[in-house]
């Protein structure tokens, strides 16, 4: 124990004890945690931003933590103190002087515990709903729907006060705090919310804010990062993104870069992409701007977040076209020294080209992710064709196989057999199996989608298919899955041909035992 809470008048110096005072007056003290056990955590707004915690059991002072390093009971201890005890002290009545009273002023307003604030109010409020579903692992659809049902109820009541828009901010802000909400079976009617919520934010971000709505949406960006569990929701990057490009005090810059540095990303990122050093990015460039400071860039040139960054902040400030040029000229850059990361980046472009409307980004980015990419996505596909839907579709397929033959880096074959059936060319699609070694599962799939129709000739790569895929096999158990999805194509043949290719099959598989007992087995009368 250090000392008494209600003695540290009489146990810190008089020279810090006024420095204290000082800072506290002067509003220089943000509280930013709380726990139960006594534990408190503050800012200290001065000219480099730093962080105190105090550790306080029976009102009394247990230890203490401060960014400055001072073991002697700093000026940062005596103002976290006399921030503790103002009430007691009733120093919300000490007189300031003209100068104090300036500085007061021209301080941002305190956020956090305004009650009066309509974000916070409607935080509490969608509290209150969610709260007795947080236990939950996993929730139901009843439980879903009695949730969308009051939060609407709630949405009506602030529409009526045309507080739309501080009732999305929480909305976002608390909504994807639920516990798995977005791991039901299909898509639930909390992620509609969410989703439509942000929309309608967006919407008025782009039409302009007023300044009640500019502080109300910094507001809520503190709020996504100033704990772990509303910064796991991934939030805070659609709000820091725009928050970066209003913002005109440079303490909040400030506040946000240390609150946002005490974050930690999860383990089990699905992407590449760093969200969190995107954000740091963007805030550290508007800070530089605001303050006519070079941001030095130096650090970042090999991370693929830096274009990102550079990207999001022109977007916001409806600069697209600048926005675009920086993503592709770092894409033209990285694409002969990383492919994977090039990948990546071709994901967030087409991002952005949904987002602003931007077709020939999106083509051209499409086009680049089924000639570099491992595999080509069926929806990716569809949205391909529906841009380009004014052009006559074999052309279209004929142009992909071309580009995929000529460029494609991974998985050659496999890319050009999707988008052969994914538009019914079975014929092509069967003259570019001839060429491979063992497609029978393909080629089965396709026997099946075009019966009744085969020949001999069909037949016969059937059969040499089947038998390939038998000696890839190797071991009884999965050579016999083979024969059961062949299966799934002999029961539909006529029995005579049926019952001449079974015998085919038993004639080449005469020194696989295992092979031609089973079939045997399933086929006893077929000598």
């Amino acid at each position: 124990m250090l000392f008494n809470l209600k003695e540290f008048e009489h146990k810190i110096e008089e020279t810090f004890l006024k420095k204290g005072l000082k800072l506290f007056l002067k509003k220089k003290v943000e509280l930013i945690k709380k726990t139960g056990n006594g534990s408190f955590s503050f800012l200290i707004h001065e000219k480099n931003i730093g962080e105190i915690s105090v550790h306080i059991r029976s009102e009394k002072i247990q230890n203490y933590n401060c960014f400055c390093g001072n073991k002697n009971h700093c000026e940062h201890l005596a103002a976290v103190l006399f921030y503790l005890q103002q009430e007691s002290l009733d120093l919300g009545n000490v007189k300031r002087s003209k100068e104090q009273t300036a500085t007061l002023k021209s301080t941002p307003p305190k956020r956090h515990n305004n009650k009066k604030n309509k974000f916070a109010r409607y935080i509490h409020l969608i509290k209150n709903i969610t709260k007795p579903f947080i236990a939950f692992t996993k929730l139901k659809s009843a439980q879903i729907g009695e949730i969308q049902k009051k939060i609407n109820f709630e949405k009506n009541g602030a529409s009526s006060f045309n507080d739309d828009y501080y009732f999305n901010l929480a909305l976002i802000c608390e909504l994807p705090k639920i516990p798995n909400f977005n791991h039901s079976d299909r898509e639930n009617a909390i992620e509609a919310l969410i989703r439509n919520a942000a929309l309608e934010i967006e919407m008025n971000f782009n039409i302009g804010l007023s300044e009640n709505e500019k502080e109300a949406f910094i507001e809520a960006t503190y709020y996504s990062v100033r704990s772990q569990q509303n910064f796991k929701s991934g939030i805070y990057s659609f709000l820091i993104a725009r928050a970066a490009v209003i913002m005109n005090n440079k303490i909040n810059f400030a506040e946000l870069k240390v609150l946002l540095k005490k974050r930690k990303q999860s383990k089990n990122k699905t992407t590449a992409i760093d969200r969190k050093l995107i954000a740091e990015l963007e805030l550290s460039i508007q800070e530089a701007g605001l303050i006519k400071k070079i941001f030095s860039l130096k650090n970042y040139e090999t991370a693929m977040e830096l274009p990102i960054a550079l990207a999001e902040i022109e977007f916001q400030k409806k600069n697209t076209v600048k926005g675009f040029k920086i993503l592709q000229q770092y894409a033209e850059r990285i694409k002969t020294e990383n492919i994977n990361k090039y990948l990546d980046l071709i994901q967030e472009q087409l991002f952005f080209a949904k987002k602003y409307n931007n077709n020939k980004t999106e083509q051209n980015c499409l086009i680049e992710k089924f000639v570099c990419g491992y595999f080509i996505d069926a929806t990716e596909l569809d949205r391909f064709f529906e841009l380009n839907k004014k052009q006559n579709k074999d052309d279209l397929v004929r142009e992909i196989i071309v580009k995929l033959k000529t460029s494609s880096l991974f998985f050659t074959f496999e890319k050009i057999a999707v988008v052969l059936m994914h538009h019914h060319k079975f014929d092509e699609l069967i003259n570019e199996i001839k060429k491979e070694k063992n497609k029978f599962k393909l080629l089965n799939e396709i026997a099946i989608k075009t019966f009744p129709h085969y020949d001999l000739d069909f037949l016969n790569l059937y059969t040499k298919h089947f038998l390939n895929a038998i000696a890839d096999a190797k071991f009884p158990f999965f050579q016999q899955e083979m024969f059961d999805l062949a299966r799934t194509y002999l029961v539909l043949l006529p029995g005579e041909v049926r019952e001449n290719l079974i015998r085919k099959f038993k004639d080449k598989l005469l020194y696989e035992k295992n092979m031609v007992e089973y079939i045997c087995k399933l086929y006893p009368s077929i000598v």
